[in-house]
């Protein structure tokens, strides 16, 4: 567990240093499982897959939408049809994002405690930072969905950025926008990504273990800890 003398320790709560907090989105802050399975199981749909079950989302999207896609794909490969080539996952994929297009934030919900806990944070003197393998179109609306725009000071998008979790630059991007340093901030996310991205970056990384829950064998061994809810945060 992390506490808030942990915390402090590393600087967060000290005035004299700009302390950091960089968060995931999915899985994290916000659960769009929900709304993934929804566009998922509409491609499915549309070539006479099975449907696929929520929770079947929320193990394997920490990957990210394309490998989740590509997986269903790959599993139900005796009902496959017409998405033998890589043109054709391609339109697959881009009826995954029209549909996402429409349901982003749809039926989606916020994990508990979020806003309370960035309020703390922010009241403690934190610069609070998104860094997020989800396209930058469909991030600023649900950040402003929830409400969370006014407490987030900077959001980095992976195809706006040019860089994919997890390698460091998105975290070293939004480090150097928000004033902070390596050692006085930490970054909590729910895959293996976003644990792997912190420690290529050189920060504390926070393993949240209520996500996602894809490679959490390997999340726990590499995270620097692990935490149940954002309450133990603070």
């Amino acid at each position: 567990m992390v506490g808030k003398l942990q915390l402090n320790g590393i600087g967060l709560g000290n005035r004299e240093k700009t302390g950091v907090a960089l968060f995931d989105l999915d899985g994290t802050l916000v659960d769009s499982a929900p709304d993934i399975c929804s566009s998922v199981n509409e491609v499915m749909g549309h070539y006479g897959l099975p449907f696929v079950t929520e929770e079947y989302v929320r193990n394997w999207v920490g990957l990210g939408t394309r490998p989740l896609l590509r997986r269903v794909f790959e599993e139900f490969i005796g009902f496959r049809q017409g998405i033998d080539s890589k043109d054709d996952f391609i339109s697959a994929y881009n009826l995954f994002l029209s549909s996402y297009s429409e349901t982003n934030g749809k039926y989606a919900s916020l994990y508990p405690d979020v806003r309370s806990i960035l309020v703390r944070l922010t009241g403690w003197h934190v610069r609070i930072g998104v860094v997020t393998n989800r396209p930058v179109a469909f991030t600023g609306s649900i950040i402003s969905q929830f409400g969370l725009d006014g407490l987030v000071d900077v959001v980095v998008c992976a195809d706006q950025f040019g860089s994919y979790k997890p390698e460091p630059d998105m975290l070293l991007h939004a480090l150097r926008a928000l004033g902070g340093a390596k050692e006085s901030s930490i970054m909590v996310g729910d895959s293996l990504s976003d644990v792997m991205a912190a420690k290529n970056a050189g920060m504390l990384s926070i393993y949240a273990r209520y996500g996602y829950r894809s490679n959490v064998d390997e999340c726990e061994l590499h995270a620097d800890c692990s935490i149940d809810s954002l309450l133990e945060l603070v």
